[in-house]
């Protein structure tokens, strides 16, 4: 490599110091050093960074951008201000609960950096599972899983993408900026698909490699209802539904034909899931009936030794 590139990690954060903390510090702990992390506070008070200051050694302070937003935009518009703020050649999405295992830069940049070809346009890499709850203002973990992270392969299958909501998640992927050149930023109207939307639209960009190593954590909660924790588990209503519903009208309204594609793959993984269903009923019903069937035979021949 002539020219170390430089990675734009992107933290998105409102009122939720304790995160935030860990989540600088899994930044600074990363054996690849070459990086600018942006924290957008999305509307938030703005005495966090008195709080997470301390963490911040002075010879990596110009490595934080601070921005402050007046109000909140969501996921979306906090991270479309990441994006527009940033200029750096790979980009990271690191909201401020999750967590990256300190090679996570140096493998994906280093595997991305490989590309003579131009094949991809980004890298993903399996993920922990950790399963948390805040008490007292502390982080308790209660679970940590390796098995539904897991990515095997060497690309994304984009098929099972289309049809599968949560193949790539923010902290796992790590890509190329010039992307955005081509299928333009966040949409923020999506807010909490928004991600998944994007991410659908790098697909157009290029292949994405698959590391297999465990390079990072997704942290989960339980909703809690306050204000120090909002979980993104905390939603009004099915927002994945929601995003399948609007896919499937597009479609129908045949605005673009990358719509009307993805509305296949949903539409074929909702008749395959009602079939499953079904055929599960079917199979339950048969078992019932069996298991009757069978305490009939053992009743006659009960009787017939008695």
């Amino acid at each position: 490599m002539s020219d170390i590139p430089i990675v734009s990690i992107i933290v998105r954060t409102k009122n939720r110091e304790v995160f935030l903390k860990r989540a600088i510090l899994s930044i600074i702990n990363q054996t690849y050093k070459n990086w600018k992390a942006y924290i957008i506070n999305d509307g938030g008070t703005n005495d966090y960074i008195d709080i997470v200051a301390p963490y911040i050694r002075n010879e990596l302070k110009e490595k934080f951008i601070f921005v402050d937003m007046p109000l909140s935009s969501g996921r979306g518009g906090a991270l479309s201000t990441g994006l527009n703020v940033s200029s750096e050649k790979y980009i990271l999405i690191h909201d401020d609960d999750d967590t990256l295992e300190p090679d996570f830069l140096a493998k994906t940049v280093n595997y991305l950096e490989d590309d003579e070809d131009e094949v991809f346009s980004g890298v993903t890499t399996s993920n922990y599972d950790v399963y948390e709850e805040l008490k007292n203002g502390e982080i308790i973990i209660n679970k940590k899983t390796d098995t539904r992270g897991l990515k095997q392969g060497t690309i994304i299958d984009y098929s099972i993408y289309l049809s599968y909501i949560g193949v790539i998640i923010p902290i796992s992927f790590l890509f190329k900026r010039d992307g955005i050149k081509k299928i333009g930023n966040i949409d923020t109207n999506l807010n909490h698909m928004g991600d998944y939307d994007f991410f659908i639209r790098l697909m157009q960009c290029g292949e994405i490699g698959i590391i297999s190593d465990f390079l990072c954590s997704y942290h989960h909660r339980k909703p809690s209802g306050t204000s120090a924790d909002t979980s993104r588990h905390e939603k009004k209503y099915d927002y994945h539904l929601a995003y399948r519903n609007n896919i499937i009208r597009a479609a129908i309204e045949n605005k673009s034909s990358l719509k009307n594609m993805q509305s296949h793959f949903i539409h074929g993984k909702t008749i395959n899931d009602f079939h499953t269903h079904h055929l599960q009923q079917q199979i339950f019903a048969l078992t019932e009936q069996f298991s009757q069937l069978t305490t009939v035979l053992q009743d006659i021949v009960r009787k017939v030794y008695e």
